[in-house]
């Protein structure tokens, strides 16, 4: 049977936490100079050696973790907590998604929308 992965966070998204200060280890990182994809971090494969920056790439669960943790947005991320629905998955906003894992990423951009605009 083949285990089903847990949904790396997007380029746009791991700039932006890496903005915020995201350090928690991740096993994954951007090359930002390279192709976009997402690459075993450094940890994992010390002899590659990567010509660019990085960023780490954390899973969607981690960063939401690292939200509630180093942020203090617990109250924030249970009011917006994903809902199950008959057939989709909900928001508070009650926008609409195919799966729970798109969910969490929208959720991930709202929190990091937020912090952003209290840094205004």
């Amino acid at each position: 049977m083949k285990e089903k992965q847990l949904p790396l966070v997007t380029f746009e998204q791991a700039k932006r936490l890496k903005e915020f200060g995201f350090d928690y280890n991740a096993e994954f990182c951007f090359d930002e100079g390279g192709d976009g994809k997402a690459r075993l971090g450094l940890k994992k494969m010390p002899y590659i050696k990567i010509r660019h920056k990085y960023t780490l790439c954390p899973t969607v669960a981690l960063a939401l973790k690292w939200i509630r943790d180093e942020k203090n947005m617990h109250e924030i991320v249970t009011a917006h907590t994903v809902c199950f629905s008959t057939e989709s998955y909900y928001m508070a906003n009650r926008k609409e998604f195919d799966d729970y894992e798109a969910a969490e990423s929208a959720l991930l951009d709202e929190l990091l929308t937020i912090l952003e605009k209290r840094n205004d």
